[in-house]
């Protein structure tokens, strides 16, 4: 990204530089390096965001400046969005901020985003749990697990123990409102196929 140090407009493309210099009346060369284009005007720009949270603010970009060692910014500041914005973000979370909570609230659209965001939070915590099962435990697997607790073979009861672990996780997360989808905190299945093939033979 490049400015024009005389206009302060900012450009992406060498083409649209070479555009400009063309209405000015200049040929620029094949190809634009940097040390050229510093001869006609032109300096490197970067963007400066700042810290802000994307589902309540927007970053508005300054008009371009010179920082105190010559290189040329823009600076990006947080502006806060509108509160339906607000609400039409509330896609993307699992839990409500006290931030969110407040700016929801003021609008009148808390109750109707708060169903919403449970209702996510509880769909993205089960679909983890049952794919954290499913990566271990195939129907294969799942048969070779009944016959071997029916027969109550402690590889197969150790799996089943282990399977029972993930959605006791789940539940106690669903009941207190964790939106935390990790569940390598159960551990990893205990045994193999071929552990539990072994011990039915």
């Amino acid at each position: 990204m490049w400015v024009n140090v005389q206009t302060k407009g900012t450009f992406i493309l060498h083409t649209d530089i070479r555009y400009e210099l063309w209405k000015s009346g200049q040929e620029a060369p094949g190809v634009l390096t940097d040390e050229y284009l510093a001869t006609v005007g032109y300096q490197p720009i970067t963007k400066v965001p700042a810290p802000y949270n994307p589902i309540t603010e927007e970053l508005i970009s300054q008009p371009p400046t010179q920082n105190a060692d010559g290189q040329w910014e823009i600076t990006q500041v947080p502006v806060s969005l509108d509160p339906a914005i607000v609400a039409n973000n509330c896609f993307r979370v699992t839990k409500l901020t006290p931030e969110i909570t407040a700016i929801l609230q003021a609008a009148g659209f808390y109750e109707r985003i708060a169903v919403e965001v449970e209702a996510r939070r509880i769909l993205i915590l089960w679909t983890s749990a049952s794919q954290f099962e499913s990566n271990a435990i195939t129907a294969t697997v799942a048969g070779l697990v009944t016959r071997g607790v029916i027969q109550n073979k402690p590889k197969a009861l150790a799996v089943q123990a282990w399977v029972d672990a993930i959605w006791v996780e789940y539940y106690a997360r669903k009941a207190s409102g964790s939106d935390n989808i990790d569940f390598t905190t159960v551990g990893t299945c205990p045994h193999s196929v071929p552990e539990l093939v072994a011990e039915l033979a």
